[in-house]
């Protein structure tokens, strides 16, 4: 029992020593470590957010940084955390702008990875860090690993699609070879000082490694299948792109209005050994021009290595771009936390289906966006139900797929054509008139 001020006082003391109590606005704090394993990939910086001001408050650009450890895959980093409530906090994989470039000082933090378990770890209050603790596992606790892609932040995303056979080469040695193809990203400002030198730069055989390599700008490749599904790092060489392959690439950069793209073509000759690296028989580039819009599609020449065609590569682009004032935060996430067992939702589209898409046979039986229709699909078990509503112009809501409904000028139609309808729109009829038409499929209307 503490009796006097000196004796309080003392107590004070002693628990500031054993906890490295120091205060902040947050009150009392302790020094605690953050040691991790994780694999990263180059500029891959591991870091921390938490609940506290020393960790961000969840917000990406003020993440904890940590340091990676001499020959081990082991991050670590100290800080002075609250010590009378408990921290919650989580482990992210970022890329770091670098600020000694005067267009990077703007420039936010970009999340590549982070752990996106319902629940963060915690550190209970009071709790002392002992330095025989074993370091922490990127993405894995509560038994469960748990890890994600982040978001835009200030960089663009530039997707490049190839489908539909997208590559043809007009050279007749090179028919019927395999083309591995590869796409990197170039700055400009750095490549090419004027459009004199351009081509002489756009080689990956002959570029300067300083124009291709930026510190936060990432380029990637997924495939339309079920192994390469997820946006991963390009082979040295590139990919094998075969026939109905539908292939993705993306760049994210900080900077688009100065980032081209380059696209490398490599074959492996008729007679190659074992071992032998690929043939570097051309390449492509995309320039900013090229990509004025959000999307579109860019048909570009494949130049081989003496600045002659020898083909052509279609490719579909979109450019993504971060939503303005949309702040995001990494206290929780709720994007993939589904039950294994839950195969989806049974959505019924305008009720119970459409009645006015192909055949008959194929239609709906009950009249689609009727309420009949609505509660027949609820009683067969969906769990939502799909309609459209449109506003008569008396200003009446009422329930109707297609901005326009056809009147017969006949009684029957003997065959369906167009100029036996008179098209007007639902916005110009009033609900008494709407209620005079008889709707049924043009089918019905033959017979």
């Amino acid at each position: 029992q503490i009796e006097t001020k000196s004796e309080k006082d003392d107590l004070l003391t002693k628990l500031e020593d054993h906890f490295k109590i120091s205060k902040t606005q947050e009150g009392p704090t302790r020094e605690w470590k953050f040691c991790v394993v994780a694999e990263t990939s180059p500029n891959e910086t591991l870091c921390v957010t938490g609940n506290c001001q020393s960790l961000g408050n969840w917000k990406h650009e003020h993440v904890l940084q940590l340091k990676k450890e001499e020959d081990t895959n082991i991050w670590s980093g100290e800080a002075d955390i609250p010590l009378e409530r408990t921290v919650d906090f989580r482990y992210c994989a970022c890329i770091i702008p670098d600020l000694s470039i005067p267009q990077n000082v703007s420039k936010n933090v970009i999340i590549r990875r982070w752990e996106t378990n319902i629940n963060p770890r915690i550190i209970g209050k009071n709790v002392k860090w002992s330095s025989s603790a074993q370091p922490d596992e990127f993405g894995y606790y509560n038994n469960k690993h748990q890890i994600e892609r982040g978001w835009l932040t200030t960089e663009t995303a530039i997707q490049l699609k190839l489908f539909n056979n997208p590559i043809v080469i007009w050279k007749k040695k090179l028919e019927g070879r395999k083309i591995y193809i590869k796409v990197t990203p170039v700055n400009l400002t750095n490549a090419n000082s004027s459009q004199e030198n351009l081509e002489e730069t756009l080689s990956l055989e002959n570029m300067e490694i300083k124009d291709v390599e930026q510190h936060s700008t990432i380029s990637e490749i997924a495939v339309l299948n079920e192994s390469e599904r997820d946006f991963k790092q390009q082979e040295q060489f590139g990919r094998l792109f075969n026939t109905g392959d539908f292939i993705t690439f993306q760049v994210q950069t900080h900077n688009p209005e100065t980032q081209a793209i380059l696209i490398d073509f490599y074959t492996y000759g008729s007679r190659g050994s074992d071992g032998e690296p690929p043939h570097h028989i051309g390449f492509s580039y995309i320039l900013p021009s090229s990509m004025k819009n959000s999307e579109g599609q860019a048909v570009v020449p494949i130049t081989s290595i003496r600045h002659r065609p020898i083909g052509q590569i279609t490719v579909e682009y979109l450019i993504v771009k971060p939503i303005a004032k949309q702040l995001c935060d990494m206290k929780s996430s709720l994007q993939k936390q589904w039950k294994e067992s839950w195969r989806g939702l049974d959505v019924g589209h305008r009720g119970l289906g459409s009645s006015f898409k192909g055949e008959i046979k194929q239609c709906a039986d009950v009249r689609e966006n009727t309420i009949a229709s609505l509660k027949t699909a609820a009683s067969h078990g969906a769990d939502f139900v799909e309609f459209d509503v449109q506003l008569t112009r008396d200003l009446v809501p009422v329930l109707y797929h297609d901005f326009h409904v056809c009147i017969s000028m006949r009684k029957k139609t003997s065959q369906g054509d167009d100029a036996d309808m008179l098209e007007i729109p639902v916005k110009d009829l009033s609900l008494e008139q709407l209620h005079l038409l008889k709707v049924y499929h043009l089918e019905e209307g033959k017979k």
